[in-house]
């Protein structure tokens, strides 16, 4: 299953390792999110984003800046 993360973009389900919110990530999830932007593995939001969604394929972590807030990506995925 896919799973829409706003801006029309979506994520599979089963790639999704974690969806935290924005104004609370920790020192280690703001090295993730570096490492992913250097090698070309995060994906910015078009505005203001309100979670990361955290993904994975194979080895490889990719980080989602997504518009859509931490409850309604929960409840997204508890619904399908």
């Amino acid at each position: 299953m896919l799973l829409h993360i706003g801006e029309n973009r979506f994520v599979p389900s089963a790639s999704i390792v974690a969806i935290l919110p924005v104004e609370n990530v920790s020192a280690e999830t703001e090295r993730l999110i570096r490492d992913c932007v250097e090698i070309g593995h995060y994906y910015p939001s078009y505005g203001r984003p309100k979670s990361y969604v955290i993904c994975t394929k194979g080895d490889d972590t990719y980080v989602y800046a997504a518009s859509t807030a931490v409850k309604t990506l929960q409840e997204r995925i508890a619904a399908q």
